[in-house]
């Protein structure tokens, strides 16, 4: 739902800057490729 979100027009007209953001980054042409991370695969970010 937020992949959604953010591919959509409503994430054009969203309060949050960093939603908006990643918006703009997807609409320019570029291949972008949203993927799913565990956690506690992801030890490096938390």
């Amino acid at each position: 739902m937020l992949i959604d979100t953010i591919y959509n027009e409503f994430a054009s007209i969203s309060n949050i800057a960093e939603v908006r953001l990643i918006h703009e980054w997807c609409n320019k042409d570029w291949k972008v490729k949203f993927r799913y991370v565990l956690r506690v695969s992801n030890k490096v970010a938390n």
